[in-house]
């Protein structure tokens, strides 16, 4: 999987360099520089994101969801109740 990474960043950076040599009426802005070429190889490069902040927010939002189920749960049961008793 890295290699195939690298091996991606590679190509990227040759595309944008063949298409420089052939525009080479701008020679103040090369294409190599325009899109955000370097910052999509060092992403390449630098490899996946942790999934950790994810996890830690998809475990809080499954907390929060139950803790409002049971809330509105033994609400629910205390109208019943109160409605049974009259």
């Amino acid at each position: 999987m890295i290699d195939d990474r690298r091996l991606l960043a590679r190509a990227l950076g040759k595309a944008a360099l063949a298409n420089t040599r052939n525009q080479r009426r701008v020679a103040t802005a090369p294409a190599f520089l325009h899109g955000g070429v370097p910052e999509r190889m060092a992403a390449l490069l630098d490899g996946p994101t942790p999934p950790a902040r994810s996890l830690a927010l998809l475990a809080a939002g499954c907390v929060a969801t139950v803790a409002v189920m049971v809330f509105a749960a033994v609400h629910a049961s205390t109208d019943c109740l109160a409605l049974l008793s009259r």
